[in-house]
């Protein structure tokens, strides 16, 4: 299973950026201008930026095995479809439906730069209804609570680890594997174990509390 979903990994990754490389042709072919195939390039990372939040709704509705089966479904249709095209409306259309598909490949995000990484799972949590496993590299206290900027942690969907490796990989983009989502707890391996109920039960509490 594991070799099969690498692959799709690998290929969903090459399939994203191929069409460069036929670029001159398929415009000459078809009579489109620079602008429009320029458009036709660009409208993939349209449709994948546009469709983030709602694939990420129907991962955490509806589980991750039946969408991602889906999304691949439809971006392996739309891509078989582009051969077809004989302009430049379809052609837009069909990369816009590609994007949009592999949209499904983060099922969540966060910035850690108010409260730090605790806080940034701890809200992650309690929103998606899971628990998670983190392995700290580093320093604690530094690890947890540190609200360095331009950092956001992740939720890859199971399968797509590669992928997003690789795309951090070829854009620069330092990345780290803290750990897993699953379970009832917050657990930093370790240091700590919280469940979601007594996080949840401090979210609500807090400020009852304290203005009573």
């Amino acid at each position: 299973v594991m070799v099969w979903l690498c692959a799709a990994a690998a290929i969903s990754y090459i399939h994203r950026n191929s069409i460069a490389v036929a670029e001159e042709a398929i415009r000459l072919d078809l009579g489109l201008s620079k602008p429009q195939m320029g458009w036709v390039l660009g409208a993939f990372f349209w449709g994948y930026a546009v469709l983030q939040i709602p694939s990420g709704w129907v991962g955490d509705r509806f589980g991750s095995r039946g969408p991602l089966a889906l999304f691949s479904a439809v971006w392996s249709a739309a891509t078989g479809l582009m051969a077809l095209m004989t302009g430049y409306v379809g052609l837009v259309g069909l990369r816009l439906a590609c994007g949009a598909a592999q949209a499904g490949l983060l099922e969540a995000a966060h910035d850690i730069s108010d409260g730090g990484l605790a806080i940034a799972l701890a809200e992650s949590c309690l929103a998606g209804g899971h628990g998670c496993r983190v392995s700290l590299p580093g320093d604690p206290f530094v690890m947890l609570f540190s609200e360095s900027a331009a950092r956001v942690v992740v939720a890859v969907r199971p399968g797509s680890e590669a992928e997003f490796a690789g795309l951090c990989a070829v854009h620069g983009v330092p990345a780290q594997a803290l750990g897993v989502v699953g379970g009832d707890d917050l657990e930093i391996t370790g240091e700590f174990s919280v469940s979601l109920a007594e996080l949840a039960a401090a979210h609500r509490q807090a400020l009852p509390a304290l203005f009573g």
